[in-house]
């Protein structure tokens, strides 16, 4: 029996050295030398979720490229002419299928079922709409509801309105913009479990830089991890400095599209900053900042890191969001049928959320 690491070794090899004799044999050396290597470190990271892609992308480079004695129009000829292009979406089709319609299809069958991890060995059996119904008279479902929609709607507003504000000011022309862009989207590029570490360290009620700015100012520290709302209120704005930049790049690029002649023209009958705001920029923002306020809503749906990894969903169950209880469900009391029933109605809302934008987007623009 061979060990892990050969295991993972021959997941690579094996299906690398199809497109690697195909590639030699067509004379494309070096091809089939890279796709070996490649196809083999796939492997070693991922056995075949990651080797057999590379493999099939491979398998069709060497298909449709001609010897090396062929020309480089003779090789554009044969590509327009084939289906090659079609199997390069196999890699893209093949992820999909493995990692998200798979899942999709096996939590709604586990949803209508008593799926638990101390049953597996007896299995498991449908129990229709059980688990749905059960959802209603969960109390602990209309509590997490509740602090969700305080952290979505909070941190849709806060982000919005602050990245849309800087996005404004760096809109004019600013010494070292680059510079300060550059610092700016810093936070989106971190891990929100770290941010969530980073909180627990800045909210601190004792020694937090929160709590310590806030005495010398000459107020009272605040109970950031002892009292419910307050510490939903140290979630939302960890939440929303780290998705602030976001919206500003989003925004920003949408601002720097829009023509200077229309400010030109408006300047002649105002100079007030806010009337061209109003009247020129916010309107054709609209259909980015709509657009960015939905992939917010969404997202922020789901949040489960910073609570998680920052107050372990307390004071009590104060910051346990609904995605955080699907996880504690799911993989701490291992009810996988009742956890997929909570993640489905989530899918339901986000899908019924995003349907009702695209249709008044479409209607718009028609």
């Amino acid at each position: 029996m061979p060990d892990i690491e050969t295991g993972k070794l021959l997941a690579g090899l094996i299906p690398g050295l199809i497109p690697a004799a195909v590639a030699a044999f067509r004379g494309r050396y070096i091809l089939a030398v890279v796709a070996l290597v490649v196809c083999t470190l796939a492997g070693l990271a991922g056995e075949y979720i990651f080797s057999i892609p590379m493999a099939i992308n491979f398998l069709v480079t060497a298909l449709v490229l001609r010897g090396r004695r062929g020309k480089q129009e003779e090789v554009s000829a044969v590509y327009k002419r084939s289906n090659a292009r079609f199997y390069f979406l196999l890699p893209g089709v093949f992820w999909i299928l493995t990692f998200t319609l798979f899942p999709l299809i096996y939590s709604l069958y586990l949803s209508f079922t008593n799926a638990r991890l101390q049953n597996i060995t007896r299995g498991w059996s449908l129990i229709g709409l059980e688990n749905y119904s059960s959802i209603g008279s969960d109390l602990r479902v209309s509590e997490t509801v509740v602090t969700s929609v305080f952290l979505t709607l909070g941190s849709l507003a806060l982000t919005l309105i602050l990245g849309t504000f800087i996005a404004w000011v760096f809109n004019h022309d600013i010494p070292g913009l680059r510079i300060f862009r550059s610092i700016l989207t810093m936070p989106l590029f971190a891990a929100p479990i770290a941010l969530g570490f980073m909180g627990l360290i800045l909210f601190n009620e004792n020694s937090g830089s929160i709590n310590y700015m806030i005495r010398g100012l000459g107020g009272q520290g605040v109970n950031w991890f002892t009292d419910p709302w307050s510490a939903r209120a140290a979630v939302l704005l960890i939440d929303s400095w780290q998705w602030t930049p976001f919206v500003f790049i989003i925004i920003l690029a949408a601002m720097q599209s829009i023509p200077d002649e229309l400010y030109e023209a408006a300047r002649l009958d105002t100079n007030s900053g806010w009337s061209l705001f109003r009247s020129i920029t916010f309107p054709l923002i609209a259909p980015a900042l709509g657009t960015v306020a939905l992939l917010r809503l969404v997202e922020t749906f789901k949040i489960l890191d910073i609570p998680l990894s920052m107050l372990g969903g307390g004071p009590g169950t104060a910051t346990q969001t609904y995605s955080y209880y699907i996880y504690q469900t799911g993989l701490r009391n291992f009810d996988m049928g009742y956890a997929s029933a909570l993640a489905y109605i989530l899918v339901i809302i986000a899908i019924i959320i995003t349907t009702i934008y695209f249709q008044r987007m479409r209607a718009r623009f028609e």
